[in-house]
C-alpha cells in the first residue's frame, strides 16, 4: 500500500505547500479544510471540513473507510490576527474574547485532532504527526513580551502536545509527533508582522518540515523543532 499524507488545514499557505511536496514524491494526500486548495491532481482528495464537531466527525469517517496507511499527517490550524483579534502590545489591550477565539483555534483544535485521530494512528508504524507550532509560544525564549493571547495560546498546545505524546507512547507507539515552528513565511497570518523581517515562502517552510519528519525517530518523545531543525526552548 503506497504512503499516504494526511493534511488538516490543506487550504493555508503551508498547508497547501505541504500537500503539494507529499504528491511531488509519489504520495497519496488526503486535504481537510473549509475551502478547496487550488490543487489538482489525481492523488489528491479534498474534503471539506470547517472543523466543527460535526464536520470533524464525518471527515473522521471517511478516512476509516479508506483503510490507509498514513506516513505522515501535518495539522496546519491558527491564527494569529483576524478583523477584530490582533496582537496585543500592552496589558490594556487583553480582550477576554479574543483570548478565547485563540485558545479555541490553536490549542484546543489541533489537540481534538490528536485524540479523534487515535483510532487511525494507533495502527501504525513509523508515522510522523506534525503540528505547526511557534517560537513565540516558547516561555523560555520569551524577552520580548507582548502578544499575550497568541503566546499563551501557543505555549497551551505545546503542553497539549506533551501529555499527548506521553499517552502515544503508551496507546499509538509507532507514531513520532512534533510540534514544529514554520519560521516567518510568507502567508496572509504573518504579513501584516513581518515588516523588515527575512520571510521564507510557503515551499521553503513545507520542505524544511519534510526533511526534519524524514530524519525523525519514533522515540515516544515530543520533539520543538524550528525550520533550520534546531531545537527550540520550552
Amino acid at each position: 500500500m503506497n504512503a499516504s499524507t494526511l493534511v488538516i488545514g490543506a487550504g493555508s499557505a503551508i498547508g497547501r505547500a505541504v500537500a503539494e511536496l507529499a504528491l511531488a514524491r509519489g504520495e497519496h494526500v488526503v486535504g481537510l479544510s473549509r475551502q478547496a486548495p487550488a490543487i489538482n491532481h489525481p492523488d489528491f482528495l479534498w474534503l471539506p471540513c470547517d472543523h466543527q464537531p460535526s464536520d470533524r466527525r464525518h471527515c473522521l469517517d471517511a478516512l476509516s473507510e479508506q483503510g490507509k496507511r498514513w506516513h505522515r499527517v501535518v495539522i496546519c490550524l491558527g491564527m494569529l490576527h483576524s478583523d477584530r483579534v490582533k496582537p496585543e502590545r500592552r496589558l490594556e489591550h487583553l480582550d477576554m474574547e479574543a483570548m478565547q477565539q485563540l485558545y479555541q483555534i490553536n490549542a484546543l483544535l489541533p489537540q481534538c485532532y490528536l485524540a479523534e485521530l487515535l483510532p487511525l494512528l494507533a495502527p501504525q508504524a513509523d508515522c510522523k504527526v506534525a503540528v505547526l507550532s511557534a517560537r513565540v509560544g516558547s516561555i523560555g525564549d520569551n524577552r520580548l513580551g507582548g502578544w499575550y493571547g497568541y503566546r499563551a495560546s501557543k505555549a497551551a498546545l505545546n503542553m497539549l502536545l506533551a501529555c499527548t505524546a506521553i499517552e502515544y507512547r503508551r496507546r499509538a507507539p509507532g507514531i513520532k509527533l512534533m510540534a514544529y515552528h514554520p519560521g516567518t513565511v510568507e502567508s496572509p497570518l504573518s504579513e501584516p508582522f513581518a515588516a523588515g523581517r527575512a520571510r521564507l515562502s510557503p515551499a521553503q517552510s513545507a520542505g524544511q518540515l519534510q526533511r526534519w519528519m524524514d530524519e525523525a525517530v519514533v522515540d515516544g518523545e515530543l520533539s520543538f523543532l524550528d525550520w533550520t531543525g534546531q531545537t527550540v526552548p520550552w
